[in-house]
């Protein structure tokens, strides 16, 4: 990418339609502070040190039960099906004739 030099014309995109039309007189931007309030200081949940998991997992929390398959989104190949079925297959390193 290169700059453009200076003088010539910025590209453009051909709108034959206008994109989006204005539908309010007032300036949008995300409200100020005096509508959205000060950020608190003290988040909203406490933090809690490793260890405290660790030992909580100890004396026998147990995990939630799995009761849901997992969800799979990507299929995945099967085996393809059997050249020869009802066949067995040959013993490796057999001698053809």
């Amino acid at each position: 990418m290169r700059p453009i030099p200076a003088g010539q014309p910025l590209p453009s995109l051909n709108m034959p339609y206008p994109f989006l039309t204005r539908n309010s007189d007032v300036e949008l931007r995300q409200p100020g502070i005096d509508k959205t309030g000060p950020v608190p200081v003290k988040p909203p949940t406490d933090t809690m040190p490793v260890e405290q998991l660790v030992q909580q997992r100890k004396e026998g929390q147990a995990p939630p039960p799995a009761t849901m398959q997992p969800f799979q989104i990507v299929p995945v190949p099967t085996a393809p099906p059997s050249v020869n079925p009802g066949l067995t297959p040959s013993a490796a390193g057999g001698t053809a004739k």
